[in-house]
């Protein structure tokens, strides 16, 4: 019981088992992915995990400086930026007015 993140990753490797957990804005789902004999412990982990997670401060704040940073640099590719304006563009309808419209609707 109780195990850490990285206590719980070695148990899984061992048994060659997977988990997967994912949230999302409106919905979430997990899985499990093991073999038939090992199922019954691994099970119980699943639980706990489900039931009691646990999230390590050093995990927490290294997955956050990701994430930052990947915010920090979404404006190095400038492709990125023309996929993320067209969208917005084409979310308001401006897409659908001539130049002229657009800019008498822009500050």
């Amino acid at each position: 019981k109780n195990m850490t993140g990285d206590q719980v990753d070695e148990f899984l490797e061992a048994r060659a088992a997977q988990v997967d957990v994912m949230i999302g804005t409106d919905s979430g789902s997990a899985n499990l992915n093991v073999l038939t004999k090992d199922f019954d412990d691994t099970i119980k982990v699943f639980n706990e995990i489900l039931r009691s997670p646990a999230f390590a401060e050093d995990k927490l704040r290294i997955s956050k400086f990701q994430a930052t940073s990947g915010i920090a640099r979404r404006n190095d590719n400038p492709s990125g930026i023309m996929n993320r304006e067209f969208v917005q563009w084409q979310m308001f309808g401006w897409g659908r007015s001539g130049l002229t419209d657009r800019a008498n609707i822009l500050p």
